[in-house]
């Protein structure tokens, strides 16, 4: 039960890890330009788009987790376990 802890919390930890390096990364690159907004506001009332998936940090924790498992095999295996 430990290993398993162990490697949910490393898997939780990598994914918190990337978000905020990608949202730190996106925030120091964003260079906004205010005569576009500006004139692209109009449409905002316009067009609203209700809920949506998160399917890139879905898929991404589902590829991590296949990888710990098959990562925890190959040890058990190497080990003689």
């Amino acid at each position: 039960m430990k290993k398993y802890l162990i490697i949910f919390t490393s898997i939780l930890a990598f994914y918190f890890i990337i978000q905020f390096v990608s949202g730190w990364i996106l925030t120091v690159t964003y260079k906004p330009d205010l005569p576009e907004t500006w004139n692209s506001s109009a449409y905002l009332s316009n067009e609203v788009v209700f809920g949506g998936s998160p399917v890139v940090p879905v898929v991404a924790t589902v590829i991590l987790a296949v990888l710990a498992y098959l990562i925890t095999r190959m040890v058990k295996r190497l080990k003689g376990e």
